[in-house]
């Protein structure tokens, strides 16, 4: 206030239109207009984090199926990319593996789309617990997925998907 008063050429003994000295109201509005600033700059940063979070959600979410948590096709490009260049970098090859659920359609057909998507829900599960902890798998569409293996020679990838399969023909599904 005592810079602002000086840049200013504002005399001490200056007064408000209502004759109060206009240096100590000076100092009100100085201490009010911090305490503003200071909730604006906690409310930004507050707000900033909020939609940086939901951004990051977002972003996390558009790379899932909805339905199976699995990753969707969007995002099989990008770590597609990764692991072929890393699997470059060391020497090792990696392996993809495509499938499908037989008759998929008849389930669809004959007990509805709920039912679908419970063997959906149910298969991708089983899947999942031969999973690797680098494996990836991908919904490509419908019935159709991928899982993506790295460091894994076509020998071991072709015994691998015989494991998924055998998994998925001994889940059962009921219905709720």
């Amino acid at each position: 206030i005592r810079l602002l008063t000086r840049a200013l050429d504002i005399p001490d003994q200056a007064v408000t239109v209502s004759g109060e000295p206009l240096l100590p109201r000076l100092g009100e509005m100085a201490t009010f207009l911090t305490v503003l600033v200071g909730a604006l700059l906690v409310s930004t940063m507050a707000l900033t984090a909020a939609l940086a979070g939901r951004g990051e959600q977002s972003a996390a979410l558009s790379l899932r199926d909805d339905l199976t948590g699995a990753f969707n096709r969007r995002a099989f490009a990008g770590l597609f990319e990764r692991e072929e260049q890393r699997s470059q970098a060391i020497g090792r090859p990696v392996s993809l593996i495509c499938f499908d659920l037989d008759h998929f359609k008849a389930i669809n057909d004959e007990h509805g789309h709920a039912a679908g998507d419970l063997v959906l829900v149910a298969m991708v599960a089983a899947t999942r617990t031969l999973l690797r902890p680098h494996d990836l798998l991908f919904r490509w569409g419908g019935d159709e997925f991928l899982i993506l293996l790295p460091h894994t020679t076509r020998e071991e990838a072709t015994a691998f998907a015989e494991r998924v399969r055998a998994g998925i023909a001994a889940t059962v599904v009921a219905r709720h």
